[in-house]
């Protein structure tokens, strides 16, 4: 409630954490040639799907492009672009009254921006207090991944300042949420089309959403520096972090370069070229130790895999599908479902899935070259959604179960 003041200062620590990591971990974002401005209020650029433009209540808050509900989405397209190498988009996004976050009885309530195709943000956010019950829920944002449990509003510049209040008699208050939201990715191409867009919301007058100041800049390669070694140590640790604000604002600095980030990626998750092929056959050689006589050796060989899948997961799946024995079987599923497992707080398991989300975005050839070599199921996934494919591969990462304790009947004794 609103005059709780244990969860007002506990949401504020919660916020400026994230601010302060993101002081650490994140350098300054790169300026480049704007080409796109628009604030609703005195300048409204060309290429907008929709002319929707709002006053909030609060009359010393300004116009916004909104507002949105249910599954209504907003599209920007821009033409004719300068040649470059990257695209900044910066905006404001206003998330307003009784959004439900993870809620499965009244939500999830998610949020989604595409640029031509790519995700780049398919979150949830809440803007109600964590209660019990059937009004239990939390938000993603900021997370690379899924996984993340973060409390109402984390992360939000600005809270109840737009001045709407719910109509849906639950209780007179007036939710809703400022998000600054900065991006930088690789964009050779002279088009974009970024499309802001709502999911699973309800009416206009409970859950809504809106835009502001929105900015397009592009940037040549030489507007981006390198990426300094300390730098990159920071983010590289930062990834694996069990605070997912932490390693949102880590993946989205390697995200803004590209191919640079590509080629350290590779170093980390494959190892040095002249090792792979080493690499490679120490994943067969544990492999093969699942079938050993000893119960230590496939216990042993078991939780080795658990840090090694990124290394040939191709080897996994090759495995799994020849085996004739049950327990290997049922150990190759424990360590595909450790990958997989969305809410793992395995340091090691967090860092790669949250480094294969990096490649995903960045998008370029070599990106999606190791993406392959690192999950090959998401990369067919992807490629298979993109196509429209009807085939059997899911259009999302999957995400199998823990597999139940094998029957003891099935194992040889210890």
């Amino acid at each position: 409630m609103r005059g709780n003041t244990s969860i007002t200062l506990e949401r504020w620590a919660s916020t400026w954490m994230v601010v302060l990591v993101c002081l650490a971990v994140v350098q300054p974002a790169p300026a480049g040639e704007r080409v796109h401005f628009s604030d609703f209020d005195e300048n409204i650029g060309e290429g907008w799907s929709t002319n929707k433009i709002e006053r909030p209540p609060n009359p010393k808050r300004s116009k916004f492009l909104g507002r949105f509900a249910g599954n209504e989405s907003a599209r920007l397209t821009l033409e004719k672009l300068p040649e470059h190498a990257y695209l900044k988009l910066t905006f404001d996004l206003h998330v307003i009254q009784s959004w439900d976050g993870t809620n499965t009885s009244w939500g999830p309530d998610r949020w989604k921006l595409y640029v031509d195709q790519r995700v780049l943000l398919d979150t949830i956010f809440r803007n109600e207090e964590e209660q019990a019950g059937s009004l239990r829920g939390q938000q993603h944002y900021p997370a690379l991944l899924p996984e993340a449990r973060n409390k109402f509003k984390t992360g939000a510049a600005v809270t109840d300042r737009l001045g709407y209040k719910r109509t849906d008699g639950v209780k007179d208050t007036s939710p809703d949420a400022t998000y600054k939201m900065s991006f930088v990715l690789p964009h050779t191409a002279d088009t974009a089309r970024i499309v802001f867009s709502g999911i699973n919301l309800q009416e206009v007058g409970d859950e809504s959403w809106g835009l502001e100041n929105v900015t397009v800049e592009v940037l040549g390669a030489d507007e981006v520096k390198p990426i300094g070694d300390e730098a990159w140590a920071g983010w590289w640790s930062a990834l694996g972090s069990k605070n997912p604000g932490e390693a949102y604002h880590a993946g989205w600095a390697m995200i803004g370069h590209g191919d640079e980030t590509v080629d350290r990626l590779s170093k980390v998750l494959l190892g040095p070229d002249t090792k792979r092929a080493a690499q490679r056959q120490r994943v067969k050689d544990l492999i093969e130790k699942l079938d050993d006589d000893s119960f230590a050796e496939r216990e042993e060989a078991t939780n080795a895999l658990m840090t090694r899948w990124h290394l040939a997961p191709d080897l996994i799946d090759e495995a799994l599908a020849n085996t004739k024995s049950p327990e290997v079987a049922w150990r190759l599923k424990r360590v595909k479902a450790h990958q997989n497992k969305p809410d793992s707080k395995d340091p090691h398991t967090l860092r790669v899935r949250r480094a294969q989300k990096v490649l995903e975005v960045i998008g370029t050839d070599k990106a999606k070259a190791l993406l392959q070599k690192t999950d090959p199921n998401q990369a067919k996934a992807k490629a298979a959604a993109k196509a429209g494919s009807t085939s059997d591969h899911p259009t999302s990462r999957p995400r199998p179960a823990a597999p139940d304790r094998y029957p003891a009947a099935h194992f040889r004794e210890p």
